[in-house]
C-alpha cells in the first residue's frame, strides 16, 4: 500500500522472525530475513521494530533509508 504525495510513502510487513512479507519499495526483500538490515546511519531498524513489538506490543522507530532513485536518506 502506498500513500502520500505522489504515493512516495509505503507500508512494509515483517513477521516476528524479521522475514519480509510485503515491501513495495524493495520487492527483492520479500521472503527474505531483514533482522540485520541497517539504515543509512547503521541502525538495525528491523531488529528494533521487532524488539518494540515483543516488549510493548507497539512502538515507533525512526530510521533513515535511501528510497529508490534518491541520492540522500
Amino acid at each position: 500500500m502506498r500513500f502520500g504525495e505522489n504515493k512516495q510513502n509505503y507500508f512494509f510487513i515483517v513477521d516476528t522472525e524479521g522475514n519480509f512479507w510485503v515491501n513495495p519499495a524493495r520487492p527483492d526483500l520479500v521472503g527474505k530475513a531483514g533482522k540485520d538490515l541497517t539504515d543509512a546511519q547503521g541502525k538495525k531498524y528491523i531488529k528494533e521494530i521487532l524488539s518494540n513489538a515483543a516488549v510493548s506490543g507497539e512502538g515507533f522507530v525512526r530510521y533513515q533509508q535511501l528510497k529508490p532513485g534518491e541520492d540522500a536518506a
